[in-house]
């Protein structure tokens, strides 16, 4: 998983997921959210995956195919930063609040589902936002950034 800046709307980014296995693999599921929190070791563990994303069009990945998680405009930071700036109680939030973006991606082996005791496997993502958008950095507990 990357995240990098939209190629032709400036202040929006992309998150992108990509096969780097060997083998083809198809598409189960997948959840990305976002929360602010004070700091990244505050993050509830085990991680909620609550908020299922599209499914992209096509399910099957061959080896360096990719698709992004939100839709084709991206994401803006400041949008979701002015969206989040008052709580429930129209009080203001914590400014030292850390915006984080997470998720998963749970997908096939192509060429492994049909052995006895196989599981999907799974792809889980942690990044923290800085300066409104301009620089994204892996962050979190464990639980958070991890495969199999």
């Amino acid at each position: 998983m990357v995240v990098g800046p939209h190629p032709t709307i400036p202040g929006n980014f992309i998150f992108r997921a990509t096969n780097n296995g060997r083998t083809p693999a198809e598409f189960i599921s997948g959840s990305a959210a976002h929360i602010y929190v004070d700091r990244p070791e505050d993050l509830p563990v085990p991680p909620v995956y609550s908020t299922p994303f599209e499914r992209p069009k096509n399910p099957l990945l061959i080896q360096s195919d990719s698709f992004e998680i939100y839709p084709p405009a991206g994401i803006r930071p400041e949008e979701i930063e002015r969206q989040f700036w008052f709580d429930e109680k129209n009080q203001i939030l914590n400014p030292n609040h850390i915006l984080i973006f997470y998720g998963r991606i749970v997908y096939d082996d192509m060429f492994d589902r049909d052995r006895p005791g196989y599981i999907p496997h799974e792809t889980r993502w942690c990044f923290a936002c800085f300066e409104i958008g301009k620089r994204f950095i892996t962050t979190g507990p464990g639980e958070y950034n991890r495969y199999t």
